[in-house]
């Protein structure tokens, strides 16, 4: 039997499904839509963010090693904050706001840590664990507020509002929703 597009049948399937991807890529190219944007938003609501740096001093060691059992990890609420240091679970009140004004997050870039518990820490937590459990517990606490912004790596930055010129901050990565 005869196909009806004889240069088809001959034609390895990958080669044509590639250049069935490869037009409908090329027929973006020109328009008026908006560029594509690099994974992740804005978005602070309704995500899991793995802490992945804590800077507490410029010349001191930051980035969470991979190696890490439980890498810290923390979710906002409206109000709320919940969590883990590595070594224990924590929960949190907070406040956003913008210009010394009370917002919601989406409006702000503020945030007031007005209450922060923490568990007992588990038994087996040792080295790096250790280590970013201490600095979080430090960073972390009431009556301390961050400056946050979600940077051009889709990272949320939350920095210290201190009078320092490099002020601790810590640099979390969305896990999704």
């Amino acid at each position: 039997m005869m196909s009806r597009f004889p240069r088809l049948a001959t034609a390895p399937l990958a080669a044509v499904c590639a250049a069935a991807c490869a037009a409908m890529l090329l027929s973006g190219c020109g328009s008026d839509e908006e560029t594509p944007q690099a994974p992740g938003d804005e978005q602070i609501l309704d995500k899991q963010w793995q802490v992945v740096s804590i800077n507490t001093t410029p010349d001191a060691a930051s980035t969470i090693p991979e190696s890490i059992p439980q890498a810290p990890t923390l979710s906002f609420g409206e109000s709320t904050l919940v969590g883990t240091t590595g070594c224990t679970q924590m929960v949190g009140k907070v406040t956003y706001s913008a210009a010394e004004k009370r917002q919601n997050i989406r409006d702000g870039n503020r945030l007031h840590f007005d209450e922060v518990d923490y568990d007992e820490t588990a038994k087996d937590c040792h080295g790096a664990s250790v280590w970013a459990d201490n600095l979080l517990r430090n960073l972390i606490s009431a009556d301390r507020d961050f400056h946050y912004t979600v940077n051009s790596n889709n990272q949320l930055v939350l920095e210290l509002v201190t009078d320092e010129v490099d002020s601790p901050s810590i640099k979390l990565v969305s896990l999704g929703g």
